[in-house]
């Protein structure tokens, strides 16, 4: 008999989001932009029989999106950092266009970027890239907070 379960990390400082960002440059390549936060403190919402908890509270990390659950909330997160997929596959010229829209103002060409900048989501969105999924890991363990 399955149960819905309420979960968070045993510790603080152990939840992770990464966002999978995609575009399109010039040449036709698509680009992913894999986007990593670290949250000190939050809670999921799993469904779950006994023995399924049993294995999740023992596991490291717990991939939440793998099991089926869902965020309740995340908080006090900050930026942790930003990997380009497959960047060896992308030529100077390609990575520049990359930063640019990575970074810098796509409308403003006199605008410069710092590579060392936080990525500002919203930029992100303002440039073209769309946010294809979230993964959800808790690492170190997790304790049931409620449930039956």
């Amino acid at each position: 008999m399955t149960s819905t379960y309420e979960i968070e990390p045993c510790n603080k400082g152990c939840i992770y989001t990464t966002e999978h960002w995609i575009i399109t440059i010039s040449t036709g390549k698509d680009v992913e932009l894999l986007y990593t936060e670290c949250w000190s403190y939050g809670s999921f919402e799993i469904t779950a029989n006994q023995h399924e908890i049993d294995d999740i509270i023992n596991t490291s990390p717990v991939i939440i999106n793998d099991i089926g659950g869902s965020v309740n909330q995340l908080e006090m997160g900050w930026y942790y950092e930003d990997t380009i997929k497959n960047v060896k596959q992308y030529s100077d010229e390609e990575m520049n266009e990359i930063n640019k829209v990575m970074y810098g103002d796509i409308e403003d060409n006199d605008t410069d970027y710092d590579e060392e900048d936080c990525i500002d989501t919203g930029k992100l969105e303002d440039n073209g890239w769309t946010l294809e999924d979230t993964i959800y890991e808790v690492y170190d363990g997790c304790e049931i907070i409620s449930g039956p």
